[in-house]
């Protein structure tokens, strides 16, 4: 919004996507206040209501076209590669950024600070996020960077947080939060 004006079209699809993004953070809320973290049941919970949202989403959507307006639609093996040197500079960037802020954090003696380490790994792993939406911008795709927002904060909290959880179940302690 602050590069330029973001026209929003509100229609059935971002209303759907909306209320799935609030239902995420709610179920997300409430499984980490009651339970205090994720346990192996509220991890699966998550998976559940993930494979949920994808049934509706792919159910509900897969007949509309969702052509894209591009200059060439000719195959192009260079596209390809474009996009998997992508993800592969994206992964090796959020793995530096994160190790950096980590050694930094550390070096100021803020490594057992809890909130200033989740500050840090969030911006960290958030900065690919924002990166696609600011060239969504300027690129002119709008509905782009409005779906990688919500898309994503959908995926994080019912894939991400899901699985995590149960290879690892996650305990919230609420006294290292609290600000003293």
């Amino acid at each position: 919004g602050l590069i330029r004006p973001v026209n929003v079209n509100v229609d059935r699809k971002l209303s759907y996507n909306l209320i799935s993004c609030l239902i995420a953070t709610i179920s997300f809320i409430l499984i980490i206040y009651l339970y205090e973290g994720i346990s192996l049941i509220g991890g699966y919970s998550l998976l559940i209501l993930f494979l949920i949202y994808m049934y509706f989403l792919f159910s509900n959507y897969r007949k509309v076209d969702n052509s894209l307006n591009v200059e060439n639609e000719n195959f192009n093996f260079f596209i390809i590669f474009r996009l998997f040197l992508g993800f592969v500079l994206v992964s090796f960037g959020t793995e530096y950024f994160i190790g950096s802020t980590v050694s930094i954090s550390s070096l100021f003696g803020f490594k057992d600070n809890i909130v200033i380490s989740m500050s840090l790994v969030a911006f960290g792993t958030s900065v690919p996020e924002l990166v696609t939406s600011v060239m969504a911008v300027l690129k002119k795709e709008e509905g782009l960077a409005i779906g990688n927002i919500i898309g994503s904060n959908i995926f994080n909290i019912f894939l991400v947080a899901g699985l995590s959880s149960i290879v690892n179940p996650i305990v919230v302690n609420f006294d290292l939060i609290k600000y003293h």
